[in-house]
């Protein structure tokens, strides 16, 4: 609280107009808007935001990148898709395919690539499942920014 001189008249007390004196009142401060912070440029802390999001992203994917090229191999679910694509190839058949009374059509698409264009090489599947990885880790990472994690 700021203290400001403010007279304030009060009622006869029986006193001369010579003895009375005004009374001091302390007015309450009222916050004005908050300064702007002018130590970063508003563009370098996007770009700084966006480094450090994409660097948070970027530690786990490397983990599951080397616990992948270790031990990367398909599994029964991988091949029945794979049997799918071979028997019908990548259509409705493919992609509307209810395995495990899961609906997958993009997991489907890229299992049908795999077989069609990658020849079942596991670098294929490599190349496949890092990206989509780096993109989880980066929704996770911007979730948790939202959300007001550090």
């Amino acid at each position: 609280m700021r203290s400001e001189d403010v007279p304030v008249q009060e009622g006869r007390s029986g006193r001369t107009a010579d003895e009375e004196s005004p009374t001091r009142v302390a007015v309450p401060e009222i916050p004005g808007p908050p300064a702007p912070d002018r130590t970063l440029c508003p563009a370098r802390s996007g770009r700084r935001d966006v480094a450090r999001m994409l660097g948070a992203a970027a530690l786990p994917t490397a983990v599951y990148l080397a616990v992948v090229l270790r031990s990367l191999t398909y599994g029964w679910d991988d091949f029945i898709q794979f049997g799918v694509t071979l028997r019908f190839g990548v259509g409705t058949e493919l992609l509307g395919y209810n395995l495990f009374e899961h609906f997958g059509p993009v997991n489907r698409l890229l299992h049908g690539l795999l077989v069609t264009h990658g020849g079942l090489d596991t670098r294929w599947a490599i190349a496949l499942a890092v990206p989509i990885f780096f993109a989880y880790c980066l929704a996770l990472v911007d979730l948790a920014r939202l959300l007001g994690a550090g």
